[in-house]
């Protein structure tokens, strides 16, 4: 019995989700960078808006081949993306996503369903967390309006769907990059393998521009444009500049 309760505790976190799903981070990609949410709430996996990592966490069967990637974009910002990959024998690459309609916060909606009955693909299945009031969330909230300075959230998701070959391997990382203009901040990724656990759960579904997206190749600003570092010279200039202004500060206050 304890064994049996020890492969349970393996195969399912106590949302019922398993903890061996297809997740993202950004590159290079590791099982711990794509398995561990970054929000807050320990939910979701803050992404740039310019290149992505996606990973299979565990074992399991084989997954289907051919496998979908599902990029829900909020409001449908940025048009439609254009997605290439270095991993070998990825094809085609790159690939322009297929257009599968616009998805609404409705009480019964959820990513995978909708996308399964736009497409016709029967194998686009998930634990259910994909669903709109996850999507429409909070975490959508601080990822969608840090373009727009607060705000509501989005009206609804344009949601693209992207075929690959070979299946997915475990423990091994896909690098995508964005081609053209990046990726919309609220921007949402998922895999589709089949069922669970060849799919994403909301816990490390790729969101660009998410909570704590602060640093390195995480983005800020409209379009998940790249954080921007001050170089060492406009640092300098402007430390110079602020020791001018104080000093002409003080000449005015004792002339005074």
């Amino acid at each position: 019995m304890l064994l049996a309760g020890s492969l349970v505790l393996v195969s399912f976190t106590a949302s019922g989700q398993v903890i061996d799903p297809v997740g993202f981070c950004p590159p290079p990609g590791t099982v711990a960078g794509c398995t561990n949410a970054t929000g807050p709430d320990g939910e979701t996996i803050a992404i740039g808006g310019s290149s992505f990592a996606m990973e299979k966490n565990g074992n399991g069967g084989s997954p289907i081949n051919p496998w979908y990637l599902l990029v829900a974009v909020p409001d449908n910002l940025g048009g439609t993306p254009t997605l290439s990959s270095t991993s070998p024998g990825f094809v085609p690459s790159p690939q322009t996503g297929t257009d599968l309609g616009q998805f609404f916060n409705t009480p019964t909606g959820d990513l995978y369903q909708f996308a399964a009955a736009q497409s016709g693909i029967s194998n686009i299945n998930s634990g259910g967390s994909l669903n709109a009031s996850n999507l429409f969330g909070t975490d959508e909230d601080d990822a969608f309006n840090q373009s727009l300075g607060g705000g509501a959230p989005p009206a609804f998701f344009e949601v693209y769907l992207f075929t690959y070959t070979p299946q997915i391997q475990n423990n091994t990382p896909y690098l995508f990059t964005v081609n053209g203009a990046p990726l919309t901040n609220g921007t949402f990724l998922a895999a589709a393998g089949g069922t669970n656990p060849f799919t994403t759960p909301f816990t490390v579904a790729g969101l660009v521009g998410g909570p704590n997206c602060t640093s390195g190749p995480c983005t800020l600003g409209s379009g998940g444009g790249p954080l921007s570092t001050p170089e060492p010279a406009s640092l300098m200039m402007l430390g110079t500049v602020s020791l001018l202004v104080t000093m002409v500060i003080r000449k005015r206050s004792k002339t005074a």
